[in-house]
């Protein structure tokens, strides 16, 4: 009777276990966890991070991950199974700086840092032996480098193949120099550039633009082919090979190099004008009224603001435009710059700062970087719903200095900003949550260094010198950020 009695008590132990534990198991594949400060089963949380490069260690509160959490559908980790509550993440890669931030886990949610980016400690640097080399302007296609060169009173003006890595020289003159408040530009077919200059003399001081065919290195000063005096903000036609357009006396014409005889009047009484994918935009005057014009001028323009910037003191615009939606307006005299945005929640017409250097939309026009000698901003055209979550109209402070920035510009993945400053090349991250991580790049041996971003190479252009006792500046290449893939390859 007894050792019938203890195989009852011992069957149904052990289904009261099966049970217990099956449950357990069920909650535990829920993503639930048993808290023995609160005695009872709490929903998980996870952690998911998506690294460049892709082949890093994780560590939560100093305890390492297993590589086997990767994911490699799209080479993300995820770190599931988390009690809420705040957690350190540290990630590092042999041979990068380490980033590392303080994390908050909530209950039935994956925390996520999708745009992870690892500095090297040190960059091999590539050099194309440009002796002497200043300001150089990347061609659209990424084939050529033009960069400028002053050798005592000659001013030259070279084109770097890198594919080649040889140099030649396509414009000198002892008369000019080039303008320092614009850029060379290069055509979309990268056959011609326009060099805009000023006059040495100071007596005349006056500006000339000269367009220099790079294969037969024929100068054409645009003055002389446009029978105009006073040109001003020379830019390339983006779809028809030798058009530009040109500012005279307040009047924008289109100018067919071929047939300079047929200039076209495409808007009158105007101040700054852009071309973009989705049109010509202008800045009217007196109204301070941006339209959008047909670029070959045949369709009557159309009306995108509907008043004017608050400044109106100095009607000296520079326009920024992603599209017809999203335009901004920066004062080239007084710095102050403004957004039109045609959100989803609102319209704007925004000043976002009284002292503002330069600007640039994103590519897909959800943000516009904006800075001045000390600061660097960000502000949101659009909602942001992947993590960190941002909203329409917000604006950022994402860094600032007391030594001055230059070179700023986006990274590729547009969630970083690259900038030089203090002799250094730096990258900060927008994320904000607990801090951002900013790395040093590289070390410059030069207070001036010249920077560009190639996003199709993953690669930095900058100018620097061999050694602090080289006398000249050479041009510089490093894989910046590291090349990703499926796999990680």
């Amino acid at each position: 009777m007894f050792s019938y009695t203890l195989q009852r008590v011992f069957f149904w132990t052990l289904v009261l276990l099966f049970f217990v534990t099956t449950g357990v198991l069920i909650f535990y594949a829920l993503g639930y966890r048993f808290s023995f400060e609160r005695g009872i089963f709490i929903h998980a949380g996870s952690i998911s991070v998506k690294p460049n490069p892709q082949q890093v260690n994780i560590t939560i509160n100093s305890s390492p991950v297993s590589r086997k959490k990767l994911n490699y559908l799209n080479n993300s980790y995820h770190i599931d199974g988390l009690k809420p509550g705040e957690y350190q993440l540290k990630i590092s890669s042999p041979g990068f700086q380490a980033w590392s931030k303080k994390v908050a886990v909530h209950s039935g949610t994956s925390t996520e840092f999708w745009n992870v980016l690892l500095a090297k400690e040190q960059y091999p640097r590539t050099s194309f032996y440009t002796s002497q080399a200043g300001k150089f302007f990347l061609s659209l296609k990424s084939k050529y480098i033009a960069y400028i060169q002053n050798q005592g009173q000659e001013f030259l003006v070279n084109i770097l193949s890198l594919d080649s890595a040889l140099s030649e020289t396509v414009f000198s003159s002892p008369d000019y120099e080039l303008d320092e408040k614009e850029s060379i530009q290069w055509s979309p077919q990268e056959h011609a550039i326009i060099i805009p200059t000023n006059q040495k003399n100071p007596e005349e001081r006056k500006k000339h633009y000269f367009i220099v065919d790079i294969d037969t290195k024929r100068a054409i000063n645009l003055k002389d082919l446009a029978a105009a005096e006073n040109i001003e903000s020379v830019h390339w036609n983006t779809t028809k090979k030798n058009f530009v357009y040109y500012l005279t006396e307040r009047n924008l014409y289109r100018l067919d190099l071929g047939s300079p005889q047929e200039k076209k009047l495409v808007a009158q009484n105007i101040s700054g004008f852009n071309l973009s994918s989705s049109g010509l935009y202008y800045f009217q005057l007196p109204s301070g009224i941006v339209y959008r014009a047909d670029p070959e001028g045949e369709r009557p323009p159309v009306q995108i603001t509907t008043s004017p910037p608050a400044d109106m003191s100095n009607t000296n615009y520079q326009i920024v435009v992603y599209d017809e939606k999203r335009i901004a307006l920066l004062n080239e005299t007084s710095r102050k710059i403004f957004i039109w945005n045609q959100g989803d929640h609102d319209n704007y017409f925004r000043e976002l700062s009284e002292n503002a250097s330069g600007a640039q939309f994103s590519d897909d026009g959800k943000k516009l970087l904006f800075w001045n000698d000390w600061e660097i901003f960000v502000y949101f055209s659009r909602d942001w719903e992947v993590q960190p979550v941002r909203l329409e109209n917000e604006l950022m402070n994402i860094t600032r200095f007391s030594q001055k920035i230059e070179n700023v510009q986006w990274s590729k993945d547009y969630e970083h900003v690259v900038f030089t400053t203090d002799k250094k090349i730096k990258v900060v991250e927008l994320d904000h949550r607990d801090r951002r991580n900013i790395f040093d790049i590289t070390a410059l041996k030069i207070d001036y260094s010249w920077l560009i971003s190639d996003f199709s190479n993953n690669k930095l252009y900058f100018t620097d010198k061999a050694s602090e006792e080289d006398p000249f500046f050479e041009i510089y290449s490093i894989d910046f950020p590291e090349k990703t893939g499926i796999l990680g390859l």
